[in-house]
């Protein structure tokens, strides 16, 4: 059997993440659930965005990450609020491609596992962890990987044993 797998953004959701490009972002808003979000909320001068990570059943009956982006009207009463006041110079996507086997069953996945923001000073990758509550991992890569590689080292660890490739790819918008 085999399955193939898309889990990408939207032209149109990439068309939001991209109008954040040169814009002020002002604030970020995170729907806290331990070390991860539910939610990430972007307050910037231009737009104010949601990303979301819900996951989707796909044919072979498990469920992958699948990152949404809309607009949002921002609720802060609840969220923790990271006040920023810097450009937003880029916004990349991070997108996989992925294969694997397994008994009499091969896996080609494509799939929009994160996204980038680079800031003046600072980068952060927003990844979509591979949950049922659709986490995403909010990540400072100057402070907590240096080393970017450690970040994406095990990210199809729950799928599969060993991977028969992979190629990862930063997209510009």
């Amino acid at each position: 059997m085999q399955y193939t797998i898309s889990n990408n953004l939207s032209l149109e959701q990439a068309n939001l993440l991209k109008s954040l490009e040169g814009a002020t972002l002002n604030r970020i808003f995170l729907d806290d659930a331990g070390e991860f979000a539910l939610s990430v909320f972007f307050d910037s001068s231009d737009n104010k965005l949601v990303v979301k990570n819900i996951p989707t059943t796909q044919s072979d009956g498990d469920e992958y990450p699948k990152l949404t982006v809309e607009r949002a009207v921002i609720e802060t009463q609840s969220y923790r609020e990271v006040v920023v006041d810097k450009v937003i110079k880029k916004v990349l996507i991070i997108r996989d491609e992925a294969s694997w086997q397994n008994n009499n069953s091969k896996w080609l996945i494509h799939s929009d596992i994160g996204i980038k923001i680079i800031l003046e000073d600072r980068e952060w990758v927003l990844l979509a962890h591979d949950s049922l509550a659709g986490f995403i991992k909010m990540i400072d890569l100057s402070e907590t990987y240096p080393d970017q590689s450690e970040l994406f080292e095990e990210y199809w660890s729950m799928k599969a044993d060993m991977l028969e490739s992979l190629k990862r790819e930063e997209i510009s918008l």
